[in-house]
Protein backbone atom coordinates (compact mmCIF):
# COMPACT_ATOMS: atom_id res chain seq x y z
CA UNK A 1 0.00 0.00 0.00
CA UNK A 2 1.42 3.00 -0.98
CA UNK A 3 1.13 6.28 1.08
CA UNK A 4 -1.53 7.97 -1.00
CA UNK A 5 -3.60 5.06 -0.64
CA UNK A 6 -6.29 5.16 1.50
CA UNK A 7 -6.14 4.03 5.26
CA UNK A 8 -8.62 1.25 6.73
CA UNK A 9 -11.07 2.13 8.68
CA UNK A 10 -9.64 0.53 11.75
CA UNK A 11 -7.38 3.60 11.88
CA UNK A 12 -3.73 3.52 13.67
CA UNK A 13 -2.42 0.70 15.48
CA UNK A 14 -1.69 1.92 19.27
CA UNK A 15 1.79 1.52 20.51
CA UNK A 16 0.82 0.32 24.04
CA UNK A 17 -2.11 -2.46 23.36
CA UNK A 18 -4.36 -2.36 26.31
CA UNK A 19 -3.55 -6.39 26.52
CA UNK A 20 -2.25 -7.86 29.78
CA UNK A 21 1.19 -7.25 28.55
CA UNK A 22 0.25 -3.70 28.11
CA UNK A 23 -1.09 -3.22 31.68
CA UNK A 24 1.94 -5.24 32.83
CA UNK A 25 4.53 -2.80 31.08
CA UNK A 26 2.85 -0.40 32.98
CA UNK A 27 2.63 -1.37 36.07
CA UNK A 28 6.23 -2.07 35.67
CA UNK A 29 7.60 0.96 34.89
CA UNK A 30 5.08 2.86 37.47
CA UNK A 31 6.72 0.53 40.51
CA UNK A 32 10.34 1.19 39.29
CA UNK A 33 9.85 4.99 38.99
CA UNK A 34 7.16 5.14 42.13
CA UNK A 35 9.70 2.77 44.64
CA UNK A 36 12.52 5.13 43.45
CA UNK A 37 10.77 8.42 44.10
CA UNK A 38 9.65 7.24 46.86
CA UNK A 39 12.84 5.99 48.42
CA UNK A 40 14.52 9.24 47.51
CA UNK A 41 11.69 11.65 49.44
CA UNK A 42 12.31 9.49 52.14
CA UNK A 43 15.75 10.22 52.44
CA UNK A 44 15.08 13.78 52.08
CA UNK A 45 12.30 14.11 54.89
CA UNK A 46 14.87 13.96 58.04
CA UNK A 47 17.05 16.97 56.71
CA UNK A 48 14.54 18.97 54.41
CA UNK A 49 16.47 21.91 55.72
CA UNK A 50 19.85 21.17 54.43
CA UNK A 51 18.45 20.42 51.57
CA UNK A 52 16.63 23.69 51.29
CA UNK A 53 20.09 24.79 52.10
CA UNK A 54 20.82 23.08 48.55
CA UNK A 55 17.86 24.23 46.67
CA UNK A 56 19.13 27.92 48.25
CA UNK A 57 22.41 27.46 45.95
CA UNK A 58 20.56 26.84 43.26
CA UNK A 59 18.80 30.29 42.69
CA UNK A 60 15.35 29.00 43.40
CA UNK A 61 12.59 31.11 44.73
CA UNK A 62 11.33 30.32 48.20
CA UNK A 63 14.17 27.37 48.74
CA UNK A 64 12.24 25.96 51.99
CA UNK A 65 8.96 25.23 50.93
CA UNK A 66 10.24 24.27 47.51
CA UNK A 67 12.51 21.68 49.35
CA UNK A 68 9.29 20.52 51.04
CA UNK A 69 7.20 20.31 47.80
CA UNK A 70 9.97 18.07 46.66
CA UNK A 71 10.67 16.32 49.38
CA UNK A 72 6.75 15.32 50.00
CA UNK A 73 6.34 15.17 45.89
CA UNK A 74 8.48 12.70 45.42
CA UNK A 75 7.73 10.66 48.63
CA UNK A 76 4.06 10.64 48.10
CA UNK A 77 3.90 11.16 44.83
CA UNK A 78 6.42 7.90 44.46
CA UNK A 79 3.08 5.99 46.79
CA UNK A 80 0.37 7.09 44.72
CA UNK A 81 2.45 5.93 41.27
CA UNK A 82 3.25 2.22 43.07
CA UNK A 83 -0.77 2.56 43.82
CA UNK A 84 -1.88 3.95 40.60
CA UNK A 85 -3.61 6.30 41.78
CA UNK A 86 -3.79 9.86 40.21
CA UNK A 87 -1.09 8.60 38.19
CA UNK A 88 -1.53 11.33 35.05
CA UNK A 89 -1.12 14.32 37.72
CA UNK A 90 1.16 12.56 39.55
CA UNK A 91 3.67 11.98 36.65
CA UNK A 92 2.91 15.23 35.30
CA UNK A 93 4.37 16.76 38.23
CA UNK A 94 7.13 14.84 38.23
CA UNK A 95 7.77 15.73 34.11
CA UNK A 96 7.79 19.36 35.80
CA UNK A 97 9.96 18.53 38.47
CA UNK A 98 12.66 16.27 36.42
CA UNK A 99 12.68 19.18 33.58
CA UNK A 100 13.66 21.42 36.46
CA UNK A 101 16.36 19.26 37.99
CA UNK A 102 17.87 18.66 34.55
CA UNK A 103 18.20 22.24 33.64
CA UNK A 104 19.35 23.68 37.11
CA UNK A 105 21.67 20.65 38.65
CA UNK A 106 22.20 18.51 36.34
CA UNK A 107 23.17 20.34 33.00
CA UNK A 108 26.65 20.86 34.06
CA UNK A 109 27.32 17.46 35.13
CA UNK A 110 26.42 16.03 32.32
CA UNK A 111 24.90 12.56 31.46
CA UNK A 112 27.46 10.98 33.52
CA UNK A 113 29.60 12.61 35.83
CA UNK A 114 33.32 12.73 34.88
CA UNK A 115 34.42 11.31 38.51
CA UNK A 116 31.78 8.61 38.32
CA UNK A 117 28.97 10.17 39.89
CA UNK A 118 25.75 10.57 39.29
CA UNK A 119 24.84 12.54 36.07
CA UNK A 120 20.97 13.48 34.55
CA UNK A 121 20.79 9.53 33.49
CA UNK A 122 18.62 8.65 36.08
CA UNK A 123 16.73 12.12 35.85
CA UNK A 124 15.98 11.36 32.34
CA UNK A 125 14.74 7.75 32.78
CA UNK A 126 12.25 9.35 35.00
CA UNK A 127 11.36 12.39 32.91
CA UNK A 128 10.43 9.67 29.97
CA UNK A 129 8.63 7.08 32.46
CA UNK A 130 6.73 9.70 34.23
CA UNK A 131 5.78 11.34 30.30
CA UNK A 132 5.06 7.82 29.71
CA UNK A 133 2.64 7.47 32.41
CA UNK A 134 1.13 11.02 31.46
CA UNK A 135 0.30 9.48 28.06
CA UNK A 136 -0.70 6.02 28.50
CA UNK A 137 -2.21 6.27 32.38
CA UNK A 138 -2.14 3.80 35.14
CA UNK A 139 -3.36 1.02 33.64
CA UNK A 140 -5.65 -1.58 34.25
CA UNK A 141 -4.10 -2.69 37.60
CA UNK A 142 -4.47 0.20 39.18
CA UNK A 143 -6.79 1.94 41.97
CA UNK A 144 -7.29 4.56 38.73
CA UNK A 145 -8.87 1.97 37.33
CA UNK A 146 -11.13 0.78 39.82
CA UNK A 147 -12.11 3.94 40.89
CA UNK A 148 -13.14 4.66 37.82
CA UNK A 149 -14.46 0.93 37.35
CA UNK A 150 -16.55 1.62 40.25
CA UNK A 151 -18.18 4.66 38.98
CA UNK A 152 -18.87 3.09 35.92
CA UNK A 153 -20.90 0.69 37.90
CA UNK A 154 -22.60 2.89 40.57
CA UNK A 155 -23.27 5.65 37.64
CA UNK A 156 -25.22 2.85 35.55
CA UNK A 157 -26.91 1.48 38.48
CA UNK A 158 -28.20 4.82 39.68
CA UNK A 159 -29.28 5.20 35.99
CA UNK A 160 -31.40 1.95 35.98
CA UNK A 161 -33.17 2.64 39.14
CA UNK A 162 -33.83 6.15 37.64
CA UNK A 163 -35.30 5.21 34.35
Amino acid sequence: MGDSEVRTEKGPSRALDTTWTGDFAILALRLAVGIVLAYHGWLKIPDVSGFAGFVDSLGVPAPELMAYVVTYLEFLGGIALILGLATRYVAALFVIEMAFTIMLVKVDVGLIAPEGGPGAELDILILAIALSLVLTGAGAWSLDAFLVGRRRVTDSTVQRHVE
